[in-house]
């Protein structure tokens, strides 16, 4: 009697994937994009079309230019590739810092971060 091995082909599903997300600049970014499949499949992250990592997890600090659309791509070999699109909106700092002046003639008493500069008699 013969045996033969069976090799199951599966195409690929997602597990996880990202959600969007509003982030301050200088922020850590995790997205996480997981899958299934035979053969294990590759993932890939791309922004704007450009590949920026080929890895299920995203990890980076952002910056304000890390705003905008990404996609997570699966695939395996078999002529499936699914996607999956995340965006992301980094809040920038405004590069200014206010302060809050109480000052009697000639001396400074006070100083806080809040407002423009503000003098008061």
């Amino acid at each position: 009697m013969e045996t033969s091995n069976l090799f199951l082909l599966v195409p690929p599903s997602f597990t996880a994937k990202a959600d969007n997300k509003t982030v301050n600049e200088s922020d850590e970014v995790i997205f996480h994009c997981t899958a299934t499949g035979k053969p294990v499949p590759k993932i890939t992250w791309r922004k704007d079309g450009r590949t920026v990592a080929e890895v299920g997890t995203l990890k980076f600090t952002a910056l304000k230019n890390d705003s905008g659309l990404y996609s997570c791509s699966v695939d395996n070999g078999l002529n499936v590739t699914i996607k999956a699109k995340t965006f992301l909106d980094v809040q920038c700092k405004s590069g200014h810092e206010f302060f809050r002046l109480t000052l009697s003639p000639g001396k400074l008493i006070q100083r806080s971060l809040l407002f423009p500069i503000l003098i008061q008699s």
